[in-house]
């Protein structure tokens, strides 16, 4: 998908001195989204913060020591 965004001068400066691939911004800005949804998803489970305590228990794949 192509879309046209304005980003802070400053700040993308900042991005691509933290970047090893400078020319690749399609891939960086992949990274980018998958690094605030990632962020996003692990601030809404944190937000439930034991709310299915209703819930029956979950069958493991290992034993928990």
């Amino acid at each position: 998908m192509r879309i046209t965004i304005n980003i802070n001068d400053d700040l993308y400066q900042r991005v691509l001195t933290l970047t090893a691939d400078k020319q690749n911004n399609s891939k960086l800005f992949t990274e980018i989204l998958e690094t605030y949804v990632r962020i996003e998803t692990a601030k809404r489970l944190a937000a439930l913060g034991g709310k299915g305590l209703n819930m029956k228990n979950i069958h493991r794949r290992r034993a928990i020591n």
